[in-house]
């Protein structure tokens, strides 16, 4: 017994100079090709689910450097935070045998690789590089295969234990993984851990990645997303939960995005077809929720926490600065990004004119300009609060838990002026988070004598 099955299921992302851009889909050659496999590099992160990236087909050297490799895998480490489906080994052997087909992202050709082994838990990603002209950013999407030999091998191959993926009404997904192909001509990328500032013309290299691998991960190229498609409208339970707008979720023309501009809590999609220079767009909750109701399992974030349990502070008019809370604390279980995550500390009862919000150096913090370093190490930089403007601190990729607790225990409050008024204050903190998974907001009393 065997079976083929290889569809076209790459889907495009555009550039979008100005929102009415539209995208380009761009077609896959079927010449085809057989290659060998090199190494298969694996992220770290503990999960359930393993993304390994094969650089193999990258023969125009769009990965030229290890600190792009290291990108695209933060990106794969994402994902890992948040999935934990338990997906069959493919292991072949005497007559079960199969060959995984996909398209060649360095030649838009079809490939086959024959008896690929993928590891339980785990899919493979192909990538590379090549001119996809026009304004196509990067297409991706899950590679098909053939496969001969017993009923149980081919169902191995075909849902890797995923039983809601069999029939012909399917509820889940079970890829063994397929190919990304990002434009290696015309396009200026951006390749920063930190979010760009808004200013470049350059295209995020990770929100574009984050983008693709859902594709790779059925979004708008599965069954089961298919299966909930109706009249341009996602029927997604968990997504209709979470959407902003009343009702469910609108698609693309193409059914296999959401519309242009669809948001989740004020933030756009992203699983939209394009994207505007200079803006990083992660997956928001609406996106989990979208790969939820094709079929993975997505658990809950646990935001991050700040605390405050220290003893209130009194500050003394025409005396130093006193700490916010010398005893804050602050925990990240999920590991969730910091870089490009912001601490803000405002005055949000009784604020008084000459009220003043800072942080001050020891613990481990030092300062050099508006740049904050904790343990000799760049974490980001900051400015100043008043009665008017908030403390703010924007963190850096090599900013970590220990730092922010660091920071959150050197925040200082003082009034400029002996006339400043003696009501208590009200000092609130937060910590907005890159990926939009923001710090519940604490409050701590300062007393002015």
């Amino acid at each position: 017994m065997s079976w083929f099955v290889f569809r076209s299921l790459l889907r495009s992302f555009s550039r979008l100079p100005a929102r009415t851009a539209s995208r380009r889909q761009t077609p896959i050659d079927s010449e085809g090709c057989e290659v060998r496999t090199e190494y298969l590099e694996s992220r770290v992160v503990p999960s359930a689910l393993t993304i390994r990236f094969d650089y193999s087909m990258d023969t125009n050297d769009f990965f030229d450097t290890q600190e792009k490799r290291d990108l695209l895998q933060s990106v794969a480490d994402l994902y890992a935070e948040r999935i934990s489906d338990d997906l069959l080994r493919i292991m072949p052997s005497g007559r079960n045998t199969w060959s995984a087909i996909f398209t060649n992202p360095g030649t838009g050709a079809q490939a086959s690789i024959r008896n690929l082994e993928v590891p339980a838990d785990t899919i493979i990603i192909y990538v590379g590089g090549r001119d996809l002209t026009g304004d196509t950013l990067a297409i991706g999407g899950p590679g098909g295969y053939s496969s001969s030999g017993s009923s149980s091998w081919l169902a191995i191959v075909d849902r890797r234990g995923q039983t809601g993926a069999l029939g012909n009404h399917p509820n889940d997904f079970g890829p063994w993984g397929g190919s990304v192909t990002f434009d290696s001509v015309g396009t200026e990328w951006y390749f920063g851990s930190d979010p760009p500032d808004g200013s470049t013309e350059a295209y995020d290299f990770m929100s574009v990645a984050m983008h693709e691998i859902g594709h790779v991960l059925g979004f708008g190229t599965s069954d089961s997303f298919d299966e909930l498609i109706s009249n341009s409208s996602f029927l997604g339970q968990k997504s209709r939960n979470v959407f902003d707008a009343n009702g469910n979720p609108g698609l693309s023309n193409d059914v296999s995005h959401w519309a242009a501009g669809t948001t989740e809590d004020g933030h756009e999609a992203a699983m939209d077809p394009d994207i505007p220079p200079g803006v990083r767009k992660l997956f928001t909750e609406l996106d989990w929720a979208g790969l939820d109701d094709l079929g993975w399992q997505t658990a809950p974030i646990i935001l991050p926490t700040i605390t405050n349990p220290g003893e209130i502070s009194t500050f003394v008019r025409g005396g130093g600065a006193v700490s916010v809370d010398s005893a804050a604390t602050f925990s990240n279980l999920d590991g969730l990004r910091l870089a490009g995550s912001r601490l803000v500390v405002a005055v949000t009862q009784n604020a008084g004119a000459y009220d003043f919000l800072s942080i001050k150096t020891g613990g481990g913090i030092t300062k050099s300009g508006a740049s904050l370093k904790f343990n000799g190490v760049t974490i980001g930089s900051y400015s100043n609060g008043t009665a008017t403007k908030p403390f703010k601190l924007t963190f850096n990729s090599k900013a970590t838990a220990a730092a922010v607790e660091a920071c959150l225990r050197n925040l200082t409050f003082t009034t400029l002026s002996r006339k400043a008024g003696t009501l208590d204050r009200t000092v609130t903190t937060a910590l907005l988070n890159a990926e939009g998974y923001n710090s519940l907001p604490v409050h701590k009393t300062v007393r002015v004598a």
